[in-house]
């Protein structure tokens, strides 16, 4: 039937095309955007997850940086428990020397110098050593209290650093006294054969002291290497549970693209067609 009012063919290509259009839309979206996700109507459960993901991955990339600074502190403390070590080896040295007894007491307390020396030495790196300003190997950084490390995501995912105090009373040698070339004191560190060898023994306390701070530090370093590869791993896989939420498959969402804008395209020439076809009822009319 010739219609004048309705023509059908035009309508169902009009339909198509109008049907269409959404779904070709929404693969340039996605081809633009490599998302297959780029709003809540696109699937509201999915959106929801790769909210809270990327809400992970942020904050695990903070801990990731907080546990980085962490290890530059834990350097600082190593490197100055280093110098403490040589220090307190150097004494040890000077505590055999003392206790040669082809030593005379002039030569005795000029050993004795180079002790207390070494001694004050540690002293001024306890209390001159700075992080960030403040001191740490007296005991007092962060007013006392642990240094809390942000480990995860969680109120208590943390860990925390203790730093005691290296100076020279808690190594225990801190009761040695200089003694001058050719003065006899009671006090001093290298007086005698016997104060030498008192000497010698201080300075062992020290690295028994001592080797308790450094096994604290590695543990501590251990620690942060295990909290920092477990925040790596979890940012990696988040990155990949984002990527299998919100990522397009490039080769499948091409294929739609093409289909879509084929059918857009067909539909639209049978439009043009079917309007062309109408035309032709004018021929009906050939008045002279």
């Amino acid at each position: 039937m010739i219609s004048m009012h309705y023509d059908a063919g035009a309508y169902s290509a009009a339909f198509a095309i109008r049907k269409n259009k959404p779904f070709l839309n929404t693969s340039i979206e996605r081809l633009s955007t490599g998302y297959r996700i780029n709003q809540p109507s696109d699937g509201i459960a999915d959106y929801i997850q790769s909210v809270n993901f990327q809400n992970t991955l942020r904050g695990y990339e903070e801990v990731g940086r907080d546990i980085a600074k962490a290890e530059q502190f834990m350097n600082q403390v190593e490197d100055s428990q280093e110098e403490i070590v040589t220090l307190l080896t150097t004494m040890s040295d000077l505590a055999e020397q003392a206790m040669d007894a082809g030593l005379t007491d002039l030569q005795r307390a000029e050993l004795d110098l180079q002790f207390v020396d070494a001694r004050d030495e540690i002293d001024r790196i306890v209390s001159q050593t700075r992080f960030n300003g403040s001191l740490f190997l007296d005991g007092t950084y962060g007013g006392g209290s642990p240094l809390v490390i942000q480990t995860g995501t969680g109120p208590t995912d943390t860990l925390d650093i203790v730093i005691e105090n290296h100076d020279s009373a808690t190594l225990g040698i801190g009761a040695l006294t200089v003694a001058g070339p050719g003065t006899a004191n009671a006090t001093t560190a290298f007086n005698t054969i016997n104060t030498a060898a008192t000497g010698g023994t201080a300075v062992g306390t020290g690295f028994d002291v001592l080797n308790d701070r450094l096994a604290n530090s590695a543990g501590t370093r251990s620690r942060l290497t295990s909290a920092k590869n477990i925040a790596d791993s979890v940012q990696q896989n988040t990155i990949a549970m984002i990527s299998v939420i919100r990522d397009i498959d490039v080769a499948t969402e091409a294929i739609n693209y093409t289909r879509h804008s084929l059918i857009q395209q067909t539909g639209l020439s049978m439009l043009s067609q079917s309007n062309i076809s109408q035309q032709g009822i004018l021929a009906l009319f050939n008045f002279k």
